[in-house]
């Protein structure tokens, strides 16, 4: 998918995600962000899991540009360093809309960074 995608769901998804079969976030970091659209359309993304000590992580790692995310719920589990969400590790002037996370989120060794259960910072 491209940085900076329109992307609209059209149904459910389960990414059913284990210790051996991790979800590798859209958008990996703040140089090579997801600049894009999502339109979830009341669609749920479920099984998502991931365990790093790496910065950024969850469905989008990091997103910019002044972009939206909408009318998506994810469930799952999300283990990272700093900016660590289910749905949004980090962001940047982006609006989430009508958006619900469900699982665990949690932080290794944080310095300074959030972690938030839709967003992390």
């Amino acid at each position: 998918m491209s940085a900076d995608a329109s992307v609209k769901l059209t149904a459910n998804i389960n990414l059913e995600g284990s210790e051996s079969k991790q979800w590798v976030p859209i958008g990996s970091d703040d140089t090579k962000p997801f600049k894009g659209k999502f339109d979830g359309q009341g669609y749920t993304i479920s099984g998502l899991y991931i365990s790093t000590d790496k910065n950024f992580q969850g469905l989008f790692g990091y997103v910019s540009s002044d972009k939206e995310i909408k009318n998506l719920t994810v469930s799952g589990k999300v283990v990272g360093g700093a900016g660590v969400g289910i749905i949004v590790g980090a962001m940047n002037q982006c609006t989430i809309k009508n958006c619900t996370a469900e699982g665990s989120v949690s932080g290794i060794g944080i310095i300074d960074g959030g972690i938030g259960g839709i967003v992390g910072a």
